[in-house]
């Protein structure tokens, strides 16, 4: 254990329960503590290597700003994320490291000039959790995106409009009516069917620049990019054309499917966020809902 970190017993403990990459740094030099968990860094290559051979110079600046943050803060300590590669800088290549890693730096002052670096590996964490946000983002039943992509893409959509000119966009939000009716006469497989079914037809009408999402149980959602309240009704009114001409094997009779749709645009100097667009879209399905359905709402 280094000479600059305190080899206490409770401190050999630590270190040893630890599965991260463990270093002390005093003027810039680098005293190895502990390789964790990763057997393939060779650390008698650490020793009286600095910071600048660690890491390129933006980076080590980064550190330097980070840890003068951290002895400032109430927690003493600092948090960055690092992608670390073989050749990125090279030294890693001669300490062993084969492939681009992620890892978790943790800095923690200590006295006298020195601080602590934690480096933890957290490359198979991030690809669980990339993997589990793709998850998120996607309707399992029918493959579309989700409620929660659709207000990623909103945002990104209601900035560019604010930052460009002439840019519009609008957004229609479609329930299919008495979807309940169906589950219970024919049950949940078949308004499975019905709910497949309408999505792969929908997805089949949009642009490349639009989106389509499954908004909620028997709920669609479409963005459509260069498009005003206009455009939107007459999306409405294709996208009640392709509910109307489904049909079904399940059922003997055609089911006659209708829509209430709710439309909104986005409008400059009026539209002030992401979800007042959606609200108003969702306060004009309401409308068409309470009319009696299969009907087209529109803003006022």
């Amino acid at each position: 254990m280094s000479q600059a970190f305190n080899a206490t017993p409770e401190n050999r403990a630590l270190v040893s329960a630890s599965p991260d990459i463990l270093f002390v740094v005093k003027h810039a030099k680098i005293e190895p503590v502990s390789v964790g968990e990763n057997a393939w860094l060779d650390s008698s290559k650490l020793n009286d290597l600095t910071l600048d051979e660690l890491f390129d110079e933006a980076r080590v600046e980064a550190i330097r700003e980070a840890i003068e943050s951290a002895e400032r803060s109430d927690t003493k300590r600092a948090k960055m994320e690092l992608l670390i590669g073989p050749d990125s800088p090279e030294i890693w290549g001669y300490l062993g490291l084969t492939k681009a890693q992620i890892f978790e730096l943790t800095l923690v002052p200590l006295e006298e000039q020195r601080c602590l670096f934690a480096m933890r590996n957290t490359t198979e964490l991030s690809r669980l959790q990339q993997a589990h946000l793709r998850d998120v983002m996607r309707d399992p039943l029918t493959g579309l995106r989700s409620h929660r992509a659709l207000i990623t893409v909103l945002e990104k959509s209601f900035g560019e409009a604010q930052r460009f000119d002439n840019m519009r966009f609008a957004l229609v939000i479609a329930d299919i009516d008495n979807f309940s009716d169906i589950n219970d006469q024919y049950g949940w497989d078949a308004g499975d069917q019905v709910l497949k079914r309408f999505a792969e037809k929908i997805a089949l009408t949009q642009r490349s620049s639009d989106f389509i999402c499954r908004f909620g149980d028997d709920i669609f959602a479409m963005l459509l990019s260069e498009a005003d309240i206009g455009d939107a009704v007459g999306m409405g009114h294709r996208l009640q054309t392709i509910a109307a001409e489904l049909e079904f094997e399940f059922a003997k009779e055609p089911l006659n499917i209708t829509l209430s749709i709710g439309t909104s645009a986005y409008i400059p100097e009026e539209t002030e966020t992401v979800h007042q667009l959606i609200h108003q879209a969702q306060d004009n399905l309401l409308i068409a809902q309470t009319h009696g359905g299969n009907e087209i709402i529109s803003p006022v």
